[in-house]
């Protein structure tokens, strides 16, 4: 539990996270009631990261205000938060024989992220955070499903699933799409009874540039809210009547 504190004016050059980084294997984690203003980082998640599979997490009650994350080499995401699953490991090499391990290499589910888990983002104020090269300046959710989706892709009941209710989410700046909340591999997401206003994309970030042509973006659709076409790792494992994008869940909002 990390509760009633002040997290101000911290950096993080390499590893997810500015102000708070939450880790993998951090299960049942909450962090509540915490003033979190300042942060950078040259990663995801200015203010906050989780960044592997915690599962049952809780962000709840929190400011978080006036965190950026750049980056001139690298597209990176989340301003305020950034919710998400570590990269597929893949197989490790037998130092006998130079070769991927053959078990492994039979496991068709190895090119799946773990997936972040379930988490719930409750009442927070997240305003005034930038995405200075990336996606999702106020919220940015990635990986979130993946060997979940493989392990039960007839139960949907059994995947993560983020809940983002309740929360007034203004003034987030991204330089791609999203300056709300972007998502993207998460699959049962439910954005429910926020306050979503005056957030913006710039189109500024290296992928809104078609390649040979550096003077002139493409303009980004999705200010408030962007969910993005699924990756093609977890578009091979989906079941059939799925979306080719995280269908989002959204009542009661104001955008």
């Amino acid at each position: 539990t990390i509760s009633n504190n002040y997290i101000s004016r911290n950096a993080g050059f390499s590893g997810a996270g500015g102000g708070l980084s939450i880790c993998n294997g951090s299960d049942d984690y909450r962090i509540n009631n915490n003033f979190i203003c300042g942060n950078f980082t040259q990663q995801d998640g200015a203010g906050i990261a989780h960044y592997g599979l915690s599962n049952n997490g809780e962000i709840a009650d929190n400011t978080i205000i006036f965190n950026e994350n750049f980056n001139q080499g690298v597209t990176i995401n989340g301003g305020g938060i950034s919710i998400s699953g570590n990269a597929p490991l893949g197989c490790p090499i037998d130092p006998n024989t130079g070769l991927p391990d053959p078990v492994c290499q039979a496991d068709p589910t190895q090119v799946l992220t773990p997936g972040a888990g379930s988490v719930q983002i409750l009442r927070n104020l997240i305003q005034g955070n930038s995405a200075g090269v990336g996606d999702g300046a106020g919220i940015r959710l990635s990986r979130i499903n993946g060997q979940d989706v493989a392990a039960a892709p007839a139960t949907p009941a059994n995947w993560y699933q983020v809940n983002i209710i309740n929360n007034m989410i203004f003034n987030n700046v991204a330089a791609l799409a999203g300056g709300g909340i972007s998502v993207q591999d998460a699959l049962r997401t439910r954005i429910l009874f926020n306050s979503i206003a005056n957030n913006d994309n710039t189109s500024t970030g290296s992928e809104a540039f078609t390649p040979g042509n550096p003077s002139e973006s493409n303009p980004l659709a999705g200010s408030g809210v962007v969910s993005r076409v699924h990756s093609l790792e977890l578009s091979q494992f989906l079941p059939g009547g799925e979306a080719a994008f995280s269908d989002l869940e959204m009542q009661n909002n104001i955008i």
